[in-house]
């Protein structure tokens, strides 16, 4: 069955996995992509960063896998740095 995404821990516990965006969008505009239309990358602040990930740990405790779903993830230094800092402090 396809319910809710999940991930295991070491034992064998599953977890739910979510999904955190540092970006969106992309600089290209590659023939076989939808996502380059606009040409733009948008960055997600920090601050919106750390909000996000303090909501998503108290509505699940238990959770021990993040998603990092930018598609183009690297593309913005910036948005690496921010996961960086707003991730390493926990």
């Amino acid at each position: 069955s396809l319910g809710q995404p999940a991930c295991r821990t070491e034992s064998g516990q599953r977890v739910p996995l979510v999904r955190l965006n540092a970006s969106h969008g992309c600089l290209l505009a590659c023939s076989f992509c939808g996502d380059g239309w606009s040409r733009q990358l948008h960055v997600v602040p920090g601050d919106d960063l750390a909000e996000e990930l303090e909501e998503i740990e108290a509505t699940f405790p238990q959770l021990r896998c993040i998603y990092i779903g930018d598609k183009t993830f690297g593309q913005s230094p910036a948005a690496v740095e921010n996961l960086i800092r707003v991730l390493g402090s926990r």
